[in-house]
C-alpha cells in the first residue's frame, strides 16, 4: 500500500502539535503565503511560477487533494495556488465571502468540492446518515476523537466554549464537546472519552441527539463568525 505525504499548515502552536502527533511529514505556519508555496513546490517537486505582481503559483507538482477547514476566500486562493493540476480541493468552512484571484483555478483544472457531512451515505453495505456512522464509529472504537477533544463545558457553560473556540491561541482549543445528559469519562483537558446514550425506539436502535456534541468537535475552530453573535 502506497502511504500518502500529508502537509499541514496551523496557525498555533497546539494545532501544530496535533497534526505532528497525527502523521503531518510538515507543518507550516499559515503565513507568510509566499513562504507556504515556496515550501509546499520544495516538498511537491513542482515548478514555481512567479507572476508580475501577487504571490506565486504552482504548476507541474503541488497537492492532489486539499482539505480547507477554514474556507475564507484566502484559503481557498492558497489552496488554488499549491493545488496539483486537476487537483482536488475540499471546503468544509464557512466564512464571509469576498473576492480572491482565481485564475489558477481553471488554468489548472482544479475541482473545487463543498462539504458538510450531514448527507445520507452508502457505507459498508447500508445507506444511513451521515451521522448515524459517524457516531457508530466513535462507539466501536473505530475513530478516537479524544487527541482533538481539549475543553468539556456542560450546556449551561455554552457560552464559555464559544469564548474558549474564538480565542484560540489563549486557550488552546482544538474541539470542545457539550456535556447534555450523558456522561464523559477521563480527566482534565485532552481526555475525556465521550458515551452517547442509545435506545431502541420501534425495534430500531436510535443514537440520542447529546451524541451529536461529538460532531462539532472537528468543526469547533471554525465557527468564529456565528460566536460573536452567540455571546452578545
Amino acid at each position: 500500500m502506497v502511504k500518502s505525504k500529508v502537509l499541514a499548515v496551523a496557525r498555533f502552536a497546539h494545532q501544530r502539535a496535533l497534526a505532528e502527533r497525527f502523521g503531518a511529514r510538515l507543518v507550516l505556519a499559515h503565513e507568510p503565503d509566499e513562504e507556504i508555496v515556496t515550501r509546499v513546490a520544495a516538498e511537491t517537486g513542482a515548478e514555481l511560477l512567479r507572476p508580475w505582481y501577487g504571490t506565486s503559483w504552482l504548476h507541474g507538482g503541488g497537492v492532489d487533494v486539499i482539505y480547507d477547514t477554514v474556507g475564507s476566500p484566502k484559503t481557498v486562493e492558497m489552496g488554488i495556488r499549491i493545488a496539483a493540476p486537476r487537483g482536488a480541493i475540499v471546503v468544509t468552512g464557512v466564512e464571509a465571502p469576498r473576492r480572491f484571484e482565481w485564475t489558477p483555478l481553471y488554468f489548472k483544472e482544479i475541482h473545487l468540492i463543498g462539504s458538510n457531512a450531514f448527507g445520507h451515505e452508502d457505507f459498508e453495505g447500508s445507506r444511513r446518515h451521515a451521522i448515524e456512522i459517524y457516531l457508530d464509529l466513535v462507539l466501536t472504537g473505530r475513530v478516537d476523537v479524544t487527541p482533538i477533544l481539549t475543553h468539556r463545558f456542560t450546556l449551561e457553560r455554552y457560552q464559555d466554549a464559544f469564548v474558549a473556540c474564538l480565542d484560540q491561541g489563549a486557550s488552546g482549543a482544538t474541539g470542545s464537546a457539550r456535556r447534555h445528559g450523558w456522561r464523559g469519562e477521563g480527566g482534565g483537558v485532552g481526555s475525556c472519552r465521550l458515551k452517547p446514550r442509545r435506545e431502541s425506539v420501534g425495534g430500531r436502535l436510535r443514537t440520542w441527539s447529546a451524541g451529536r456534541a461529538l460532531i462539532g468537535a472537528a468543526r469547533a475552530t471554525h465557527c468564529a463568525s456565528y460566536m460573536r453573535q452567540m455571546i452578545s
